[in-house]
């Protein structure tokens, strides 16, 4: 949605433009500023999102960033050997073979 509108809406453009955000991000604001794809953004997220793309990146972003890649794979993580438990205590271990910690596929085909 939010798409569309910054597609068909000279107003939207000129806002974004008055506001210094790179048209280059103008494909991506659904993504960044609704990353969960609720369909919808609150006020707070909006202003925030849009602050965020104003400025330049900081070395705090990208260290944040890693923070927030790094828990999700230990989540990830958890989840895998749980799984792989639960497998193992049902007697279906063999549908966990070929696959390592997080759940990728390390059976290589050529």
């Amino acid at each position: 949605m939010i798409d569309s509108v910054i597609c068909d809406n000279r107003e939207a453009v000129k806002a974004l433009q008055n506001l210094d955000i790179d048209p280059a991000d103008y494909g991506n604001l659904c993504d960044i500023l609704d990353p969960n794809h609720y369909g919808y953004i609150k006020v707070l997220a909006l202003v925030d999102g849009l602050k965020r793309l104003r400025d330049d990146p900081r070395r705090s972003d990208v260290i944040m960033v890693d923070l927030m890649v790094q828990s999700v794979q230990d989540k990830l993580d958890r989840v895998w050997h749980r799984t792989r438990d639960i497998l193992e205590a049902t007697g279906h271990a063999h549908l966990a073979d070929g696959f390592d910690s997080v759940g990728r596929s390390t059976v290589f085909f050529t």
